[in-house]
């Protein structure tokens, strides 16, 4: 599928189910050596820059920082627009800020993330990262409620992270962890819940690295959003 449709979702997902089975019997040397053959190979543009964005995850995992940042700047420079371009910026902020010790250049790569996606979810984990106060988004109607949504904090984490959202009405909330290929990995809360603000632990003990969803139901509303953690 890879090799078939190297720039079509099937064949992304399928480097994202080779990549997974590449880690656990053969090991670091084993899955790096397999994502560099597609990180380099030109034909595919896309299935390329997933590899590279795998391999930064593993590189991070590792604790090879500078390794990490490095091919996130090559994708920020070389692929600017496209769609791993939001995460290589969003990673050397976290790169520099958390791990390189060099809070000034972290935080040039975070603006720089906040001025090209204002809209953007992490955002709000930008600023609250930054120590600034959240963006109000515009207000989603459904039954008389209306939440807000912060996101979890840290993000890049490992392994616990913290989802944040207020209710301006009581209502039931259910949120659930999704992993990269669509299966269920947890159910963190489904109860009702009262007024005001709340925070929802999620430890990943035991689990992959890598991007997890998870998708919060609060009566009539519905959101998604992705976090990222890593070993």
């Amino acid at each position: 599928m890879t090799n078939k449709y190297p720039d079509h979702f099937s064949g992304k997902r399928s480097l994202a189910f080779l990549y997974k089975c590449y880690k656990k019997p053969k090991g670091r040397d084993i899955t790096l050596q397999k994502l560099a053959e597609y990180s380099s190979n030109t034909d595919y543009k896309e299935l390329s820059l997933l590899a590279e964005h795998f391999t930064v995850n593993e590189l991070l995992k590792d604790g090879d920082y500078q390794k990490a940042a490095q091919i996130s700047k090559s994708i920020l420079t070389d692929h600017k627009d496209s769609e791993y371009a939001k995460f290589a910026l969003y990673n050397l902020g976290n790169i520099y800020y958390y791990y390189l010790d060099d809070k000034e250049s972290g935080e040039t790569y975070f603006r720089e993330f906040i001025e090209k996606y204002p809209k953007d979810d992490l955002v709000n984990i930008v600023l609250s990262t930054l120590g600034e106060a959240p963006v109000e988004k515009d207000q989603i109607e459904a039954n008389n409620v209306s939440e807000n949504i912060f996101g979890n904090y840290p993000n890049l984490f490992n392994p616990v992270t913290r989802i944040e959202f207020s209710l301006p009405k009581a209502v039931n909330v259910k949120i659930e962890v999704y992993n990269s290929i669509g299966q269920l990995v947890k159910t963190l809360t489904d109860n009702y819940m009262e007024t005001g603000h709340h925070e929802i632990e999620f430890n990943a003990k035991g689990l992959a690295s890598g991007v997890y969803m998870y998708r919060i139901e609060a009566g009539e509303f519905r959101d998604v959003k992705k976090m990222i953690f890593i070993k």
